[in-house]
């Protein structure tokens, strides 16, 4: 962003970011479980991605069906790599 001089204004930049961060934060986990309900409840997706025996936990059994069919229905992440990182930004592990 630039001020009125023309110079960049990085601690705007900083407080947009911030705030995306935290609205990843706060809506990702959210629309998570619901894509894991989601699967939970179709038994053809059941042997894509479950829920541990404790619910604590999920396992994905499938890494490409699961970012071609399922993901995308919750989220516009394309890469599994995308995905973890988000879950780890999030402090999901």
């Amino acid at each position: 962003m630039m001020d009125s001089a023309g110079a960049k204004n990085p601690s705007h930049s900083i407080n947009h970011n911030d705030s995306v961060l935290g609205k990843v934060r706060e809506h990702f986990p959210f629309r998570l479980y619901d894509m894991l309900e989601y699967a939970a409840a179709d038994d053809g997706l059941r042997s894509i991605v479950t829920w541990s025996a404790d619910g604590q936990s999920f396992s994905i059994h499938r890494k490409d069906i699961f970012m071609e069919h399922i993901v995308p229905k919750f989220f516009k992440i394309t890469k599994f790599r995308s995905f973890v990182s988000t879950i780890n930004l999030c402090s999901l592990e």
